[in-house]
């Protein structure tokens, strides 16, 4: 059988490594000196310690061995012939016959490389020297007999000299590289070269061997210790004629140490080998023969080599885009003879199918072109042919958008089926459709019975015509669909089928131009409010659906306008384009089951809360269709506004609305901020919601800066909320106009302090009296923060004093230090300060929500808040529900715990510890927190309890027909007991306090009395009750009535009222003042505004 294969290698062998030399041994240590002799009791002095002996000397490394030269290579010289390369036959220096496969690259491999030189040995470390031995210790010196001095120690012996360090060995030196051999390859068949790989490279010269290192000298021997000295002798006892006691004999000195030994010299280095000589390099010849004479027709030192360096795409019909199922052909294909000598003709050029899963697939017809002519070194060759193929086509899509690949088409060179690695070039196309849907122009959403435009865009990308009537229409063919869901009342559209489709061929499309298609529609009665109702788009091309463009538009309830003596409606809901279907069903559950009638203002369709976002120059004014309103174009509500006519427009904006008309277009000058904010030309602040409750779900975080101030002012305190403050400028504290009892709920993340600090901008200022900005500075020299110092406590010792639920901060503070006399107070400048014309009991709260937003509030509940009556009050939908009840005026919350909405009967609360309880206990909650504000806020006395007290005195006969009478009286009666134990013990007979005691034991009592003699009259019940309740007391909570306030941020309440709350729950109220500085984060930031 023939080989496939032949290696013919006459390369010289490589050199040998010289063997590295040995390390010398490391010297003996010297021995130790020997200690000196002990003086004796009563002896002479130690004997010195002996000398330590000197180490011994390392020995020397020995020399590495030389490494061999490397080889020289033989010559190859050899004859291939064949017709083809499945018969080879190779003469000469090796004599086969070959039999290659296809596809072979360097299937005839020839070397003749120089041997590498061996590498010398590296020198052999010297050994290390010995240390010298220890000096021997000097003798203890003599004990003295009585009374007699001890002897001297002996010196210790010195240490011994430490060993030197032997030699380092040499490296050695290395091996030359030998010569290349010479290489001549002959053929009368150049072709068969493109398999033959040759190679007669130098040899390496071998690396010397590196030098030994010297051994290191050994350390000297340490000196011996001296010898301690003698003890002195006892002294005797006293004689009788002795006037003074004998004394012991003095103690011997302690011997000197001896010296420490020199330390041994090092050895020194070996040398370093020499490096060795690289070989010659050989010589390659290829030779190409004459068949008949003989003769050398081509001959080189490199062979030919082919590379494929450009080509083109082309669609056989073109219109500049490369479309899916689409034939085209590659032409222009260039290629080059890279290599040194003549590239024989039969190259064979082709571009195959690629079909994997990253690039869109591309498949070959397979042809396949032979360069038919010998190509010169250097020389170049474009292929007069064209290579054809298809674009892989696709299925009709099933998403969205335009269809957009990329393509990769890779040419293919070989010779003799043998591939050159310079013939694969790969480029990439992008593959799309001539037409596409451009983006839709619609409404985003639409009010009921309200008309409105979707126009479809189509654009050509494309250099011809498309269309039904273009010049090729069966190629060049266009149509569309567009359905519509039921929900949809599509106008004047005669084609419209059975399926609320429409199916209509699209005439002309130029290239670059857009063709258009307007539908007027409507959402029907089948939709509901809140729904997202859908619509689709598919774009066919010869018949085929090519594009799909999916859309829907959100139904959204109108606003319906009212006017502060017209408006009967309880809540305004504010909705954005995140509430959906069932978003907006959970809302309308709690507000419909209280009782409450709703209206909704969407901020989507009316482009903003307060004022229009993003307004375009020359905006229409804008409200719902059909409506004849008068436009209030002033802040003032009182102004007298025209009359207008409204008729629906659409702009297919974000935002739909409707123009108003006016012969007279001055009045149509809407409310201007003066920020240059454009309000609404009829707004829900002008509808008479003071007093209402207005919930606004956020669409982002952050979302509640497009609240103006001005507005939330007016829903708390009324349109005249600023008329107190512009009539007094002077005065110490506003007297606010009475609040309006309506509320303001966020749903999402809102800083409280941020909050309140932005509510301060539209604020009138006042100034603080000079003489509340003067201090006595005797040392000191006074500075700005002493300003800011004494302006808090303005607000601390005389604004909060009186009005502890107040908000004052700082503004236009001007430090200019005047003092009249050594000992008198100095003027530290001028300051004003804002009010704010809302308290801490204002009704305006957030719900704090996983993502600051609230996207899905409602669903993100595990209960199914549409299918259950019975609410988690930690779930979404308890919070809410326990926020509007608390936000409800008190009156309302009195009505319903008298007269319960059927559903609001129903419903079932799972309290955290698992307690269910019903709507009683939740309408008490919020009872109990008034009455905790009228105790902690000396300015609210009165406003809630006195209330609750008339309520029930005046409707006693209905609480005692009332199904949970005895469930009520009890929790009230509990309520009442934990706030007087509370006040019992918390200081609260302090002056500023009293009042608020005095207030509540008043109420307290009253309300007692109704539960003991009109409510529950049997006295074992009584005395039960009260013995229970005692008990319960011991163990009651402190949060057991206000624990649902932890679900809600109340946003008008800031660090200092939040103080006061923990100081009357802790009875540390005087701590309040201590810190005021500390908490009152009102006045850590000073507002400059004028």
């Amino acid at each position: 059988m023939l080989k496939a294969s032949i290696e013919v290698n006459s390369s010289g062998s490589p050199g040998i490594n010289g063997i590295s030399g040995f390390s010398g041994s490391s010297g003996h240590s010297g021995s130790s000196g020997s200690s000196g002799s002990h003086g004796g009791y009563g002896g002479g002095r130690g004997g010195n310690g002996s000398n330590g002996h000197r180490g011994g000397n390392g020995t020397h490394g020995t020399n590495g061995s030389r490494g061999t030269h490397g080889g020289h290579a033989s010559d190859i010289r050899v004859l291939i012939d064949g017709m083809d390369h499945h018969s080879v036959v190779i003469s000469g220096t090796v004599n086969e016959t070959l039999c290659i496969p296809d596809g072979s690259v360097k299937a005839m491999r020839f070397y003749a490389n120089g041997g590498n030189g061996g590498h010398g040995g590296d020198g052999g470390r010297g050994g290390d020297g010995g240390s010298g031995g220890w000096g021997g210790s000097g003798g203890s010196g003599g004990s003295g007999r009585s009374g007699s001095s001890g002897q001297d120690g002996g010196d210790g012996g010195d240490g011994g000299d430490g060993g030197d360090g032997g030699d380092g060995g040499d490296g050695a030196d290395a091996g030359d590289g030998g010569n290349g051999g010479h290489i001549i390859i002959e053929t009368h068949n150049p072709a068969l070269l493109k398999f033959v790989h040759a190679e007669c490279y130098a040899g390496r010269a071998g690396s010397g061997g590196s030098a030994g290192s010297g051994g290191c000298g050994g350390s000297g021997g340490s000196g011996g210790s001296g010898g301690s000295g003698g003890s002195g002798g006892n002294a005797g006892s006293k004689l009788e004629h002795q006037s003074h006691s004998p004394h012991s004999g003095k103690s011997g000195k302690c011997g000197h140490s001896g010296h420490r030994g020199n330390s041994g010299n090092c050895g020194r280095d070996g040398r370093r080998g020499m490096d060795g000589r690289s070989g010659q390099p050989g010589s390659l010849l290829f030779r190409v023969l004459d068949p008949i004479t003989n003769m050398i027709i081509d001959q080189g030192s490199s062979l030919f080599d082919l590379a494929v360096t450009s080509f083109q795409l082309f669609a056989v019909e073109d219109d500049g885009i490369f479309e899916p199922g689409e034939s085209v052909f590659i032409s222009n294909v260039t290629v080059t003879n890279t290599g040194g000598m003549i590239l024989p003709p039969g190259t064979m050029i082709q571009f195959p199918t690629l079909n994997n899963s990253s690039k869109h697939p591309f498949f070959s017809s397979n042809m396949i072109y032979a360069i038919p002519q010998p190509i010169l070194p250097g020389g170049i060759f474009q292929i007069p042919f064209q290579f054809y193929g298809t674009i892989g086509d696709v299925a009709p899509p099933n998403v969205n958008g335009p269809f957009s690949a990329v393509m990769a088409i890779q040419s293919s060179a070989s010779l003799l089926t043998s591939p050159f690695d310079q013939g694969f070039l790969l480029n990439n196309y992008n593959v799309t459709y001539p037409i596409k849907i451009a983006p839709l122009t619609q409404p985003s959403q639409l009010g009921r019975c309200e008309k409105g435009t979707v126009t479809v865009h189509f654009h050509n990308i494309s250099t011809i015509i498309y269309g039904s009537q273009s010049m090729n229409s069966e190629r060049q063919h266009l149509s569309f669909v567009i359905s519509f869901d039921p929900r949809f009342t599509v106008h004047n559209e005669p084609n419209l089928n059975g399926v609320n489709a429409i199916e209509e061929d699209i005439p002309l499309i130029h290239p670059s131009m857009t063709y258009s298609r307007s539908f007027q529609i409507e959402l029907n009665d089948l939709a509901q409010f809140f729904e997202t109702v859908p619509f689709k788009v598919s774009l066919k091309l010869r018949g085929k659906i090519i594009e799909n463009m999916e859309s829907s538009i959100r139904l959204t309830p109108n606003y319906y306008p009212t006017s502060p003596t017209q408006n009967h409606y309880d809540v305004l809901l504010f909705t954005d384009k995140q509430i959906v279907r069932q978003e907006f069903l959970s809302y309308m559950k709690i507000l419909e089951g209280l009782g409450l009638s709703v209206n909704i203002w969407d901020c989507e369709r009316y482009g903003g809360l307060s004022f229009i976002k993003n307004p375009p120059p020359m905006m229409p004014l804008a409200i719902d269709p059909a409506l004849t309103v008068p436009v209030i174009g002033s802040m003032n509500p009182n102004m007298n506004a025209p009359s207008m006519m409204m008729t629906t427009t659409h702009t297919g904006g974000d935002v739909t609305m409707n123009t108003i008309t006016s012969t007279n277009i001055s009045t149509h000058i809407t409310t201007t901020h003066p920020n240059s904010i454009q309000r609404h030309a009829i707004s829900w602040i002008h509808g008479g919601y003071e007093g209402k409750i207005l919930i606004y779900p956020m669409l982002n975080q952050g979302d509640e800066n497009n609240l103006l101030s001005e507005d939330l002012f007016q829903i708390l305190r009324g349109v005249s909320w600023n008329s107190s403050i512009d009539s007094n400028p002077n005065a110490n504290s506003t007297a606010l106009p009475p609040s309006t009892l309506g509320a303001f709920i966020f749903i999402g993340n809102v800083d409280g302090s941020k909050f309140r600090s932005r509510l301060f901008k539209p604020v009138p200022s006042k100034p603080i009296p000079e003489q509340e900005l003067r201090e006595v500075f005797l040392i000191s020299t006074p500075n700005e923060r002493d300003l800011e110092r004494k302006c808090n406590e303005y607000f601390e010792k005389v604004l909060h004093k009186v009005t502890p639920s107040r908000h004052y901060s700082s503004c236009a503070l001007k430090f200019n230090p005047k003092k009249s006399g050594v000992f008198s107070k100095t003027s530290l400048g001028s300051a004003k300060y804002k009010e704010l014309p809302v308290t801490a009991t204002d009704c305006c709260f957030s719900l704090n929500t996983s993502s600051g937003n609230s996207q899905n509030f409602m669903v993100a509940d595990s209960q199914n808040n549409l299918a259950t009556n019975q609410f988690l009050v930690s779930s979404n939908f308890g919070r809410l529900l326990n926020t509007v009840i608390f936000s409800l005026p008190l009156e309302r919350r009195l009505l319903l715990l008298k007269k319960p909405t059927e559903w609001l009967s129903q419903v079932k609360l799972v309290e955290e510890n698992g307690e269910v309880s019903n709507y009683v206990k939740a309408i008490l909650w919020s009872l109990y927190y008034n009455i905790y504000e009228e105790i902690l806020f000396r300015d609210e006395i009165g406003r809630f309890t006195s209330i609750i007290k008339n309520d029930f005195e005046n409707h006693v006969a209905e609480y005692q027909a009332h199904p949970e009478r005895v469930k009520l009286s009890e929790n009230l009666y509990l309520m009442l007991a934990s706030l007087r134990k509370m006040l019992k013990w918390k200081g609260m007979l302090l002056s500023k306090t009293k009042e608020n005691k005095r207030n509540f034991e008043q109420f307290a009592d009253a309300m007692e009395k109704i539960i003991f003699t009109k409510l529950i009259t049997d006295t074992t019940h009584v005395e039960n009750l009260k013995k229970e309740t005692k008990q319960k007391l011991k163990v009651l909570p402190e949060t057991y009535f206000s624990f649902h306030m932890k679900f809600m941020q109340r946003l008008l309440m800031s660090h200092y009222q939040n103080e006061l709350e923990k100081d009357l729950s802790s009875g540390l109220f005087g701590s309040v003042a201590k810190n005021f500085h500390s908490v009152s984060d009102g006045n850590s930031n000073f507002l400059d505004y004028w």
